[in-house]
């Protein structure tokens, strides 16, 4: 993160953008909110499968309309948040072999990894003022 806005301050590249993988939650700074993509390990149902993932926080305090302060748990979350359906948790993201398969027909674990990474360095920045989380889910 430190490098990233290092990187936009000194005007070095336009279209900088980072990917955590299976990354413990860590303040992302409002400029590069939009150019962050979080990408965990989940169950099914949603819930996540990588217990590295649910150390830190995304949160901060801030003021109400009428002045009062206030916990938001994703103030300084990515706005693209995006649940990986894999057999495992936080070593297997990059595994392949028949066995880190999360269902008989599906793609191997480092190809889910791949591509969803790749579609969030593919796929045109969201605009900073979308509070839209592109997965659908929040974390």
């Amino acid at each position: 993160m430190h490098a990233a806005e290092a990187i936009l301050a000194a005007g070095g590249a336009a279209d900088c953008r980072l990917v955590q993988v299976g990354s413990p939650r860590c303040a992302v700074a409002e400029p590069l909110q939009a150019r962050t993509a979080y990408l965990y390990a989940a169950r099914r149902a949603g819930k996540p499968a990588d217990p590295v993932c649910r150390l830190g926080t995304w949160g901060g305090w801030e003021r109400t309309a009428a002045g009062w302060l206030r916990w938001n748990r994703l103030k300084y979350a990515p706005k693209v948040r995006t649940p990986l359906h894999i057999k495992g948790g936080h070593a297997d993201y990059f595994r392949e072999g028949e066995w880190y398969r999360a269902a008989a027909d599906a793609p191997l674990n480092l190809q889910v990894t791949v591509d969803a990474m790749w579609a969030t360095l593919t796929e045109p920045l969201p605009a900073a003022r979308d509070e839209t989380i592109l997965s659908g889910m929040d974390v």
